[in-house]
């Protein structure tokens, strides 16, 4: 009497046993239609049995994107705000002398203006809390320029123990974005420049230039893409 063998195989990294059931293992008591049944009935099984591994597979895959999504956010979270400072020092390390493009106290006040004037445009946030004051040549940060005026016109130096990963990834984002389009320019230039900005036009010598009037204008400048 013959029997049909027990059949072993993998899929899609399951290994699958196949046994013959007790009723039809001889061929002798075996049919057409009995055979053809079982086989039709196991071939359903393996289906539902693939369905159900590959809704579960899909699930854990779901959970898993979401948790990761979760940990960056809690990550950027977790950090705390900018600072007119952090900013400064970002900026302070992007700066390179053999270049030609360093950066003194006047340059740095109006890097941090466009920063903190697009931030309010584009975030609808400020970058920082501090406020700038409208001095003779330009907007500037008295805790900044206080911090640097022993430099006097000189090149800054470059911030010590600097990590990129105190900043959130928007935060970084406008950083750039502002370098790469003003941080060509020479300190007197950009001195030039935001003297015709409105925000420092209209505000009083030495007087508070509010956020208000930042967000007015440079959501003028913004240009959509």
């Amino acid at each position: 009497i013959r029997t049909l063998p027990k059949c072993h195989f993998s899929f899609y990294g399951k290994n699958i046993d196949i046994s013959v059931p007790n009723e039809i293992h001889s061929l002798k008591n075996t049919n057409a239609n009995s055979v053809a049944e079982y086989w039709m009935d196991l071939s359903e099984t393996i289906s539902n049995q693939i369905l159900l591994d590959c809704l579960a597979i899909r699930k854990n895959l779901h959970l898993c994107f979401e948790m990761l999504f979760l940990t960056v956010r809690k990550k950027d979270g977790d950090k705390k705000m900018c600072t007119c400072m952090k900013a400064a020092e970002y900026f302070l390390s992007m700066q390179d002398g053999d270049a030609g493009n360093a950066i003194s106290n006047m340059k740095l006040q109006k890097l941090l203006y466009y920063a903190q004037g697009f931030a309010l445009a584009i975030l609808d946030k400020p970058l920082f809390n501090e406020d700038f004051e409208a001095w003779d040549y330009g907007p500037v940060l008295r805790t900044v320029y206080d911090t640097y005026k022993s430099y006097g016109s000189s090149a800054l130096p470059k911030p010590e123990n600097f990590s990129f990963d105190a900043y959130t990834a928007d935060e970084k984002q406008l950083l750039d974005d502002v370098y790469d389009a003003y941080g060509q320019y020479s300190a007197w230039a950009l001195s030039d420049m935001t003297h015709q900005t409105p925000p420092w036009k209209d505000s009083s010598r030495n007087g508070v230039i509010s956020k208000q009037s930042m967000k007015e204008y440079f959501s003028t400048r913004v240009v959509e893409a």
